[in-house]
C-alpha cells in the first residue's frame, strides 16, 4: 500500500512543532533567570532606590502625591494634596528614606487640613510619568522600587513576546533572552564614568525611553518573518507597539524605533519584492500585514 506524500510531510510538520514546545519553555525559563539576575544585581547595587537626577526628584515628589491623593483620598485628574509632598520631603530633609517618607504620608487620613488640591505641572511628559507611576503603586506598592520593577515587568513581557513570536528560531529566542544581561552590561559600563550621563536610576525619564529597544527589534525583525501573521501574532504586534508608544511618550529620542521599522520596511519592499496584487503571494510583507 503505497503513502500518501501529505502524511508524511505533516507528520514532520507536527514533529517539528513538538521539539520547538521545549525549547520555547527553555528560553522563557532561562529569560526569567536572566532577569532575576540583572534585577538582583542592580538592586544590590542602590540603584532601584535612587530618586535620579534633581529634576527626577521633583517628578518623583509630585508623582507620588498624585498617586496617593488618587488612590487614598479620592481626588481625580492630576491633583495632589501638598501636604503629602511636604511630609515625604521633611523625612528625606531628616535624614530619613524616601520610603519611610512614604509610610508617613500614608498615615495621613485628612491631607485637606495641611492645604487644598494643587495640580502638578502640566506638560505632556510629565503626565505620562505620572501614569507611569500610579500604574507602578497599583502593582508593587508604595516604594520607590515600584518604578524600577515596572521597568522590568514590562521588558520581561516585550522579551517573552519576543521569545514566543520567533520559536521557530533558536538564534532569535536567544537573542531576546539575553536583553537583561545587555541591560546590566549598558548600566555598569555607564556607571564607569564619574558622573553617569543617564543612569542615575533606570526609572528616571531618561531612561524610561529605551523601554522602545525590545519592541523596535520584534517589529523590524516581524517585518522581514515570511510566516503568515495570525491573530495571535497580531495581538501581540499590538502589544508591543503600545509598549514602544508608551517610550516614545517619555522621550521623544525613543522615535528612533519607528525610524528604524520604517528603514526596515522599505528594505522588505526592495528586498522581497514590490507589494501583493489581488490577494497574491508578491511579496511577504505587504500580504501578511495589510490583507
Amino acid at each position: 500500500m503505497m503513502r500518501n506524500p501529505a502524511d508524511g510531510t505533516r507528520t514532520q510538520a507536527v514533529g517539528a512543532a513538538r521539539k520547538r514546545i521545549p525549547n520555547l519553555f527553555l528560553h522563557w525559563v532561562l529569560a526569567a533567570l536572566f532577569f532575576a539576575f540583572a534585577i538582583s544585581h542592580l538592586d544590590d547595587s542602590g540603584i532601584s532606590q535612587s530618586l535620579g537626577s534633581r529634576n527626577n526628584e521633583h517628578q518623583m515628589f509630585d508623582g507620588f502625591a498624585v498617586a496617593m491623593s488618587r488612590r487614598e483620598h479620592g481626588l481625580r485628574e492630576y491633583l495632589a494634596y501638598p501636604g503629602l509632598f511636604d511630609v515625604v520631603e521633611q523625612v528625606v530633609k531628616d535624614g530619613g528614606t524616601f520610603n519611610e517618607g512614604l509610610e508617613r504620608a500614608l498615615e495621613i487620613t485628612e491631607p485637606r487640613k495641611l492645604g487644598e488640591p494643587r495640580p502638578i505641572r502640566q506638560w505632556f511628559g510629565n503626565l505620562v510619568f505620572q501614569d507611569y507611576l500610579l500604574l507602578s503603586t497599583i502593582i508593587f506598592g508604595y516604594q520607590i522600587e515600584a518604578l524600577f520593577y515596572l521597568y522590568f515587568l514590562l521588558t520581561f513581557i516585550a522579551v517573552l513576546v519576543g521569545i514566543y513570536r520567533f520559536r521557530h528560531d533558536a538564534g532569535l529566542m536567544a537573542l531576546f533572552s539575553f536583553v537583561p544581561i545587555a541591560l546590566v552590561l549598558t548600566v555598569s559600563a555607564t556607571n564607569l564614568f564619574a558622573e553617569p550621563i543617564l543612569l542615575d536610576a533606570i526609572h528616571e525619564m531618561r531612561f524610561l525611553g529605551t523601554l522602545s529597544v525590545v519592541p523596535t527589534l520584534y517589529l523590524c525583525l516581524s517585518i522581514f518573518d515570511r510566516r503568515r501573521i495570525t491573530i495571535v501574532d497580531g495581538l501581540l504586534i499590538v502589544v508591543q507597539s503600545l509598549i514602544l508608544l508608551w517610550a516614545i511618550a517619555f522621550r521623544t529620542s525613543a522615535l528612533l524605533g519607528p525610524a528604524a521599522i520604517l528603514v526596515c520596511v522599505v528594505l522588505a519592499w526592495v528586498l522581497m519584492g514590490s507589494w501583493a496584487v489581488n490577494g497574491k503571494w508578491i511579496s511577504g510583507l505587504p500580504r501578511r500585514i495589510w490583507l
